[in-house]
């Protein structure tokens, strides 16, 4: 099996005939490693780890370090951070509002994007079991200033992650992200979250939710608010 994992190592190839990365080949490793080890197979090796497979994964070393030199796979780019200057162009093309606004999908819109952007929740898979109380509004003594959290004790607030899968191996997410005040500002994403959360329906606790209307720009009077969105969450936002 040593000898035919290097062989296949240096062999694979894309559809195209084209080199795969260095994150899609180890990728492709550990999903041979997991099906050898999982149920029904159940071996008693790892191919990552086992001596007896080292000269295998020094092939793979090798190999990824020869592609890398000759240009023929690209290292690893990671996205470049969000810009103020960004942001900025959120707000003048009205993807973002400030936290005043009337218009339902958009406050969503701006509290589910401050939510990413400080609390570094994912997309689709971590945050539609989000609920009113998923998240908890800290007031610092000494300053008086206020701040979002996780409540991390909340149930569905905290799930697995990609790098954070729990079970005996796994291990917690131990983020700590929080959502500041920006006092005079009606920009503040405490404010836009406050304002969010004021709109939701009472008799449904899920955060995102759907407004009945999609075409209404304001909301309807407070003594008419709970007609105003359903209790099926809303599907959540994705980057």
């Amino acid at each position: 099996m040593n000898k035919c994992l290097r062989k296949f190592y240096l062999s694979a190839r894309k559809h195209d005939g084209g080199f795969y990365s260095k994150a899609s080949l180890v990728s492709i490793r550990s999903a041979i490693d997991r099906f050898l080890r999982d149920e029904p197979n159940n071996k008693p090796f790892s191919i990552i780890g086992n001596p007896e497979f080292t000269e295998a994964n020094k092939a793979l070393n090798s190999f990824l370090k020869s592609l890398s030199k000759t240009g023929d796979i690209k290292r690893t780019v990671h996205k470049n951070p969000l810009t103020s200057e960004v942001v900025e162009s959120l707000y003048k093309a009205g993807e973002l509002v400030e936290s005043t606004s009337q218009d339902p999908t958009k406050l969503q819109q701006t509290a589910w994007f401050f939510i990413t952007l400080y609390l570094g929740r994912r997309g689709r898979e971590n945050q539609r079991k989000f609920s009113k109380n998923s998240f908890r509004l800290v007031k610092i003594s000494l300053t008086g200033e206020e701040y979002y959290e996780l409540a991390r004790e909340e149930p569905g607030t905290v799930l697995a992650t990609k790098n954070n899968q729990g079970g005996l191996d796994g291990t917690d997410d131990a983020s700590d992200g929080k959502m500041f005040q920006c006092k005079d500002s009606p920009r503040c994403p405490v404010a836009v979250l406050k304002a969010y959360l004021s709109h939701l329906n009472p008799k449904c606790d899920a955060l995102f939710q759907k407004p009945l209307d999609s075409s209404r720009s304001k909301f309807i009077p407070a003594e008419q608010e709970d007609s105003l969105v359903c209790c099926r969450p809303a599907r959540a936002q994705h980057t």
